[in-house]
């Protein structure tokens, strides 16, 4: 009885050995290709996208960044970049929360866009890298809009509800884009 048990612990240690020595040899012809006059083959890479669980550390360092990061911005100071979670979303074309590893992995690939330390973290330098791409996306335009293009818009969007109708003409387009942004927030 003694030695049947020795025997199935045997077997099992040798096939459990065997699994791990074909799981981690090498296969041939997989990715691997011969170099012309040479006897030892060279692996060909792909281009892999950067894997979320590789910024676990950096979704762990936004989160507090996202709150805590002290910068400023027009001689004022700034406290955190949360305010900012939907503008950043959409430059970095996620929509993973600011705190996990996906939206890291996509600050890294913005990052390494920019020629920055691509690692996930949005920092004060990958913050104000960022800034500044969206102050060069601003409109250029300054000149006074045209009256057609204005309309009155009513007192219920001003802080003074008295204020006169001549100081409540904004650009049509304009306005259409402040009364989709209230609507957004209601409906949060």
């Amino acid at each position: 009885m003694k030695s049947r048990r020795v025997h199935i612990v045997v077997i099992i240690a040798v096939l459990a050995l065997t699994a791990a020595i074909a799981a981690f040899a090498p296969r041939s012809g997989r990715g691997q290709s011969p170099r012309a006059g040479s006897k030892s083959p060279v692996r060909t890479t792909a281009r892999i996208a950067p894997r979320p669980s590789a910024f676990v550390a950096a979704a762990t360092q936004n989160a507090t960044l996202r709150n805590e990061l002290t910068w400023t911005f027009g001689g004022k100071a700034q406290r955190g970049w949360y305010l900012y979670d939907s503008l950043l979303t959409k430059t970095l074309k996620t929509e993973s929360d600011a705190t996990t590893a996906d939206f890291a992995a996509a600050v890294a690939a913005w990052q390494k866009g920019r020629r920055l330390s691509a690692d996930g973290v949005l920092d004060e330098k990958s913050l104000m890298a960022m800034v500044s791409q969206w102050q060069r996306n601003r409109l250029k335009v300054r000149t006074p809009a045209d009256p057609s293009q204005l309309t009155t818009a009513p007192p219920s969007d001003f802080y003074d509800p008295g204020r006169a109708a001549e100081l409540r003409q904004v650009e049509h387009n304009t306005y259409a884009a402040y009364r989709e942004m209230v609507a957004a927030a209601m409906a949060d």
